[in-house]
């Protein structure tokens, strides 16, 4: 179990998102981050461990963040280090992702993606879906993760930000109800 929060509006969310994930801490304790927009660029903070951990990585509390997107993680694709840890970005760095949930063909995708020379660096199935949402992005950032999802077996939740589109928080699921509907 994972949690993950996101923040967009008037107060500081870069606070909002910490506090949110303080509240959450129960859902996930191997390790935090958090990842925001400032001045069309991703900034990117993870620990292993607790939320205090993640706050001591931070430089200042005063970072005047745009938006942000924060995660607790409990580990089910690759160790709790901080490599692994949420958020990810794609090999680009354009956006960055936080995932609740197992994508159970990500191997078969992270094979698609590194012959087409994408590099990764963590161990995790929440990368894969940052490099195959970039991978179909094209301008539209809706079409491109509608794209990436459809190829996703599984059952998750994610949110995303990219640095195209600053004023927006992206959010999907997929969950095994949804599955049993459409059979």
């Amino acid at each position: 179990m994972c949690g993950i929060f996101g923040y967009i509006g008037d107060k500081d969310p870069l606070k909002a998102c910490l506090e949110g994930l303080k509240r959450l801490e129960y859902r996930g304790y191997d390790s935090a981050g958090i990842a925001g927009l400032k001045a069309g660029k991703i900034l990117l903070y993870k620990s292993e461990g607790k939320i205090i951990e993640l706050e001591k990585k931070i430089p200042s509390k005063n970072l005047k963040l745009e938006l942000a997107i924060g995660h607790t993680r409990w580990a089910t694709h690759g160790k709790p280090i901080t490599k692994n840890a949420h958020p990810h970005l794609d090999h680009l760095s354009s956006l960055a992702i936080i995932h609740n949930g197992i994508i159970d063909n990500y191997a078969l995708i992270k094979k698609m993606l590194q012959n087409e020379k994408i590099k990764f660096h963590s161990d995790t199935d929440t990368e894969v879906i940052a490099n195959l949402i970039s991978y179909h992005y094209q301008d539209n950032l809706l079409d491109a993760i509608s794209k990436a999802l459809k190829k996703l077996k599984g059952t998750f939740a994610i949110a995303l930000i990219h640095k195209d589109h600053p004023n927006q928080i992206i959010v999907k699921r997929k969950s095994l109800s949804n599955r049993l509907r459409r059979q």
